[in-house]
Order: C-alpha cells, then sequence, then structure tokens
C-alpha cells in the first residue's frame, strides 16, 4: 500500500506541477504584447528521494518557485542609453527652434535687413538732400528695429515654453518617485512573505525606464527587494519609503538650477530629458545674449557717430535709435534696498558688459565687471537714492524696507532688453545727420559716407555686425547638428540594446507554444500513469 499511494503522490505531484507552469505559460502568452513585462518561467525540482524497503525512490517533481527571465546589467545598459539618447534629441530640437528663429534662410533674415538699412544710408549719401531717400531710410529702420523685437519676441517665448517643460519634466520625475516607492513598499511586504511579486518587479522596471528618459539614475537593490534610486552623482531621490523631491530654480542670470532638498546637482546630471532641455535652454540663452548684444552694439554705434553730424535742418547730436533700458535684476538680496532707476549717461563709456553691484555693508559697495572679472569700483560709499555712476551707467538704489545687507547683489545690464526694446529715435527725416558741418549743409555727406561704413568695421569680437550675427548661426547649427548626430548613434545602440533585452526577456509565442504542447504531453502522461496505479490498487485489493 505504502508504493501504491507513493506512486499516486508522484503522479499528483506531476499533475499539480504541470498544471502550474500551464498558468505560467498562459501568463506569458496573455502579456505577450504587454510594454514592461518580463518573460516568467517556472523552476521544477525533484522532491526525493523517499526511502523504502532499503532502496530510495524519487518523489516526483514541484515548482519551487516562478523567476523572471531577466538581464539585471543589460537592463541597466538599456537605462543608460536610454538617458543619453533623449539628452541629445531633446536638446536638437530645443536648439532647432531657435535656430528657426534667427536663420537667414531665403535671404529674410537679420542680415538682410541690415544690408538693407546700410543700403538705404548709402541712398542718402549718394543724394543728402531728397527726402525720399530719407524717407526710405527712416522705413528701412523701422523695419530693422521690428525684426530685432520680433526675433526677441519669439525666442523669449520660445525659452517660456522650454521652461514649462522643465517645469513639467520635473513634476513627473517626482511623481514617478513617488510611484516607484510605492511599489517598493508593496515588494518589501510580499517578499517578507517568502513570495516573489514578479508583476511588480515588472512595473517597477517599467517605472524606471520612464525615469531614465527624463533623468539618469543609478539604482541599489536591497535585500528586502526594494531599490533605491540616485540621481545627480549619487544624490538620494528614493530611499526605503522616503522621497526627495527635486525641484528647479530659475535665476536671474539665466542659470537653470535642479536641486534635490539643498544639493545642487545640475552639474552632475549627464543624461534624460531633463537635461536636454536645460542644457539646450542654456544653448537658447547665449543665442538670445548675443542678438542682444548684436542691437546694442548696432544702437550704439549708429547712435555716437549720427550724434556727430548735421541735419538738413541744422540739428546735431540727435540719438537715431533709442537707448537701451538699464535693467536690474536682484540676486541674493536678503536686505531692504531696491533698485528704482537706471540710465546711460555717457554712451561712449559703456562697455556692453555686464555687471554687479556688490554690497561690503550697509554703506559700502563694489562695482564688478562681471564679463571680464574686473573691478571697476572699489569702496563706494552707498547713499539711498544716490546715483552709482560707473562706465557710463547710472543706477539708482534706495532704500525701501531697510538698508542693504551684506553680500546683496544687483545685476546690471543695458542689453538684456536692447532687442526687445529697440526703437527709433529719430522720425524727422531732415534731422538725419549726413553732414559733417552745418556750414557745408544741404550737399555735404561725409557723416552718411561714415554711418554707412561701419557695415564693415569690426565692431564686435573682432567681427562685422553681419559676420558676428553668421557666426551666431553657425554656432547654433553646429551646436545642433552635433546633438542630431549623436542622437541617431545614441539611437542605434538603444535600440540595438533593447532587441537584446527583447531576446532575453520578451515572450516569444513560439517557444511558448512549444512549450505549452510539452507540458500537455506531461500532463497526459502523468494522466495515463494515474489509470495504471489504480488499476494496480485494485489488484492489490482484491487480492
Amino acid at each position: 500500500m505504502g508504493d501504491i499511494n507513493t506512486t499516486f503522490s508522484i503522479i499528483k505531484n506531476a499533475l499539480l506541477a504541470n498544471q502550474k507552469s500551464v498558468s505560467v505559460v498562459s501568463h506569458n502568452i496573455a502579456n505577450a504584447n504587454t510594454e514592461g513585462y518580463t518573460k516568467q518561467r517556472p523552476v521544477l525540482e525533484n522532491t526525493g528521494p523517499l526511502e523504502m524497503g532499503g532502496l530510495y525512490f524519487g518523489y516526483g517533481v514541484d515548482v519551487t518557485t516562478i523567476e523572471r527571465v531577466y538581464d539585471a546589467f543589460l537592463t541597466i545598459q538599456v537605462r543608460d542609453a536610454i538617458s543619453d539618447g533623449q539628452y541629445f534629441g531633446t536638446k536638437s530640437d530645443v536648439i532647432r527652434g531657435v535656430e528657426g528663429i534667427l536663420n537667414d534662410m531665403e535671404g529674410g533674415g537679420l542680415s538682410a535687413v541690415m544690408d538693407d538699412f546700410f543700403n538705404a544710408i548709402e541712398d542718402v549719401s549718394v543724394n543728402p538732400a531728397s527726402s525720399p531717400e530719407r524717407v526710405s531710410l527712416l522705413s528701412r529702420a523701422a523695419l530693422l528695429t521690428d525684426t530685432f523685437n520680433s526675433m526677441d519676441r519669439r525666442i523669449r517665448a520660445n525659452m517660456d515654453n522650454i521652461d514649462k517643460g522643465i517645469e513639467g519634466a520635473v513634476a513627473e520625475i517626482n511623481d514617478l518617485a513617488t510611484r516607484i516607492r510605492d511599489i517598493n513598499l508593496k515588494i518589501r511586504y510580499s517578499s517578507a512573505g517568502g513570495a516573489i511579486p514578479n508583476d511588480l518587479l515588472d512595473k517597477r522596471d517599467y517605472l524606471l525606464d520612464q525615469l531614465a528618459e527624463l533623468i539618469d539614475i543609478k539604482t541599489s537593490l536591497k535585500e528586502t527587494g526594494e531599490l533605491d534610486i540616485f540621481v545627480g552623482g549619487g544624490v538620494p531621490m528614493v530611499v526605503g519609503d522616503r522621497v526627495f523631491e527635486l525641484k528647479a530654480e530659475f535665476e536671474p542670470t539665466g542659470e537653470v538650477e535642479l536641486l534635490v532638498g539643498d544639493t545642487r546637482i545640475d552639474g552632475f546630471v549627464t543624461g534624460g530629458r531633463l537635461k536636454g532641455l536645460v542644457d539646450g535652454r542654456g544653448v537658447v540663452e547665449e543665442g538670445l545674449e548675443r542678438l542682444n548684444l548684436l542691437a546694442a552694439t548696432l544702437i550704439k554705434e549708429i547712435n555716437l557717430q549720427h550724434r556727430a553730424g548735421y541735419g538738413l535742418d541744422g540739428s546735431t547730436g540727435n540719438d537715431f535709435f533709442s537707448l537701451p533700458p538699464v535693467t536690474v535684476d536682484s540676486t541674493n538680496v536678503t536686505g531692504g534696498a531696491g533698485f528704482v532707476g537706471g540710465s546711460v549717461v555717457d554712451l561712449s563709456a559703456t562697455t556692453l558688459d555686464d555687471y554687479e553691484i556688490r554690497f561690503v555693508d550697509s554703506s559700502t559697495y563694489n562695482v564688478v565687471n562681471i564679463t571680464d572679472n574686473a573691478i571697476v569700483v572699489s569702496g563706494g560709499t552707498y547713499t539711498s537714492g544716490s546715483p552709482i555712476v560707473f562706465d557710463g551707467i547710472s543706477v539708482t538704489i534706495m532704500d525701501i524696507s531697510g538698508v542693504p545687507a551684506s553680500g546683496d547683489r544687483f545685476l546690471v545690464s543695458i542689453t538684456e532688453e536692447a532687442a526687445s526694446k529697440m526703437s527709433l529715435a529719430l522720425t524727422d527725416p531732415d534731422k538725419f545727420a549726413a553732414a559733417s558741418s552745418s556750414t557745408t549743409l544741404p550737399g555735404d555727406n561725409t557723416n552718411a559716407l561714415v554711418l554707412a561704413g561701419l557695415r564693415d568695421q569690426k565692431l564686435i569680437d573682432g567681427a562685422t555686425l553681419s559676420e558676428y550675427h553668421s557666426s551666431t548661426l553657425s554656432q547654433l547649427g553646429t551646436a545642433s547638428k552635433g546633438s542630431e548626430t549623436a542622437y541617431r548613434a545614441q539611437n542605434v545602440v538603444t535600440e540595438q540594446l533593447k532587441m537584446e533585452r527583447q531576446s532575453v526577456s520578451g515572450v516569444s509565442l513560439e517557444e511558448e507554444a512549444m512549450r505549452l504542447i510539452q507540458l500537455q504531453r506531461a500532463f497526459e502522461a502523468a494522466a495515463r500513469v494515474m489509470n495504471v496505479a489504480d488499476e494496480m490498487f485494485e489488484i492489490l485489493v482484491n487480492l
């Protein structure tokens, strides 16, 4: 009876093991097209031996666990490749946006409008007493200012969209981190009971892939089955049941700071869509700065030379373009003083560089040219409401809710809004200063020739105005092309790694069908053994 009972137990185990295996195969087939699903397989082990009559007999088979067909190293490679690809692709898309705004394709860009402006000045120099040429010049100048205004407005709108993209990516990262934390807790509780929650592990890996698209991550697996997540060179984001949220801060200097808690990480993040947005934004910011510098330089040089000439009405000292406004941004200000006004007081003395007024204490300040890091004013005495004058600029700071605090900084620029606020100061064609002397009117064109010659002068960084604009386009094109090329190369790598992971962890319907047939045959064979054992048992009972 013992032998027959053992046989029945073996057969029962075989039937149950095959039934469980069929369930696993069925689960695989059902999820063949489920994104993020990892193929599972039952692990079968024999349950013997059992000693009977001095002999050892096997006791059948059992399903000891259901494991994922999973390559952890390959998964990490895929995530890193995803992060790199998203970085290059996003950065390329961002740069192409501003490149399209600034480009000179089909002759309709800024270079062509500047050429038309200088050509109009030359037309006046040919016939300085003629009114139509003067009217045409002002019309061309108005078109030039409109072009600068429009480009600035479109670039800033583009940057607003980038900023919204950064904020959206940060919110998505924090949401994914929270969801991964929640799954971590479920995995911990399931693992504590001895179960292996394969489907939860799949869900977590799927969310980790989505997180890797946004920011490059590193992970650490704990004995409890939980996964800690680190960003920015090792700063924790998810540890146990805690989530450390990411945040983005937009500085007046144009920088974007990424922080986890109080730790700044943007200098250590190397991949993902968020980094692509931040770095792409930096390129766009630089393009806008170059556009503003171009506008400010054009305004400065044209105005200085125009002031030296005389109009048909004998007037002199007139500005052709309105002077750019002085802008002041308060950075790291904790005191009670604030900016109340500023202006250009000596155009010829301006450098078009950016400055910082840095307070040493409540009554002493330094002025630093932050473009070349030179001290312009050292130990200046602050008096509330009194102008602070340096390099042709006047800035007024006043006690509002209190005095300045040590460390307060005020960022000063006359180029930040040069393109957006560019406009004509001259509205009367007769005031255009074509002549260099009031005694040679109306036929003198000397000053008009000098103004027209500014087109060929090396006015910015050893380049003409047109050359400088072309170099801006070249830089943007090179950056865009480089990111696009890197994206295409990385995309090939990413797809190859995904295919390798799919070949290991993905469900093959053909393989599962073959496995199902094998299990069916094994189940049928065990059932036939059961019939044989039943007949043997009946014979023994009837003896």
